[in-house]
């Protein structure tokens, strides 16, 4: 968070004078980082072709944009503006100059999920050399948006990359949170905050929805690499669930579903991480947990869920509709990668489901 105004201008003392060479760099580290991924993804090489550096608003007019927000002891933000019809040339739309403008909304989220994809691997590659410098950083996953945006007044440094007529346009703003800005971006923060939230989490269950899942996995896997400890992962499924649909209608399918995830939140921690992956499966992501802590969770998320009873009206009377779940349960291995994890969980939930279903298998 922005501290004291006589902090800010410590801070900002100490740091004002490596800053454009700090941003300069980190640009290049950046743009370079972006070119790698998705020469790696496509097998497209895109050159970098002029940069500039500015003490002004980034803008990008009339395209799609996508950005992630970093702070700690600095703020910023790492850009990328693309036109759409090249972002389709770019992830193989070979009739992309073909497509009429009309058309092109029905592809954006191809390219929202490329161009997230992309700048979630450059950012996190950059965020590690902007650590050495600045200490632990924070930052979202992150955001796309189509039209025109406009950045706050910092200190930003742009580049942009080409690939035969097809050009990327890569940001980096960095703010020596002054005091006149960091109030700025308060407001700026709480708003972004509040955006990131409404796009990570799931309408229904206001769990975090998969793609928010998808973009943050990795960082928990590494995380408990790094510290040496040790992670495990519930896969959840709503026993009979075709059945609650067919005899009530979807929507006591969604109030099941509501009541589900309530349940699961209760029973979890604040630091667990509660996932709507799909239909009626929740996952959850337990870190610093071993085996039989993961279990005993496992173990209150199914009971509290057994005691959830939701009365229904049918044929004039009320009735409740009673629930269970089965739990595929696994720990974090060594030679993991997030597929073979989340494959062990998927495993294990089948086994408990072709055992009878309402049970808990660990492996």
């Amino acid at each position: 968070m922005i501290g004291s105004d006589s902090e800010i201008n410590r801070m900002d003392s100490s740091l004002q004078d490596s800053h454009p060479m700090h941003l300069k760099s980190s640009t290049a580290s950046f743009t370079k980082h972006m070119s790698d991924t998705i020469h790696d993804m496509t097998g497209v090489m895109f050159e970098m072709i002029d940069s500039s550096y500015e003490e002004k608003s980034f803008k990008f007019i009339a395209g799609m944009t996508v950005f992630i927000s970093f702070y700690g002891k600095v703020q910023g933000e790492f850009i990328v503006g693309v036109n759409e019809r090249n972002g389709l040339k770019i992830i193989g739309l070979e009739n992309a100059d073909e497509i009429s403008d009309n058309e092109i909304p029905k592809f954006r989220e191809d390219l929202s999920g490329f161009f997230k994809e992309v700048i979630n691997v450059a950012a996190a590659q950059t965020i590690d050399e902007l650590e050495k410098i600045y200490e632990n950083l924070t930052y979202f996953p992150a955001i796309v948006t189509f039209g025109d945006i406009i950045f706050p007044d910092v200190k930003s440094s742009t580049m942009a990359i080409q690939a035969g007529d097809t050009r990327i346009l890569c940001g980096f703003s960095l703010n020596m949170v002054k005091g006149k800005i960091a109030r700025k971006l308060e407001t700026i923060e709480k708003s972004l905050e509040k955006t990131t939230r409404l796009a990570s989490t799931d309408a229904l269950t206001k769990l975090y929805n998969r793609t928010f899942f998808e973009s943050v996995f990795n960082v928990y896997i590494d995380d408990t690499r790094n510290n040496k400890q040790q992670m495990s992962l519930l896969l959840i499924d709503i026993d009979h669930f075709k059945n609650v649909n067919d005899s009530y209608g979807h929507l006591v399918g969604d109030q099941v579903i509501s009541r589900v995830a309530q349940a699961i939140k209760t029973n979890v921690r604040n630091t667990d991480i509660a996932v709507r992956y799909g239909g009626d499966e929740i996952l959850v992501v337990l870190p610093s947990t071993d085996r039989k802590v993961a279990l005993k969770i496992a173990e209150d998320v199914s009971k509290a869920i057994k005691q959830s009873k939701i009365a229904v009206i049918e044929n004039g009377i009320e009735v409740t509709v009673g629930v269970t779940v089965s739990i595929g349960c696994t720990v974090l291995s060594s030679d993991d990668d997030p597929v073979s994890l989340f494959e062990r969980a998927d495993g294990c939930l089948y086994q408990a489901k072709e055992a009878g279903r309402d049970r808990i298998i660990c492996g």
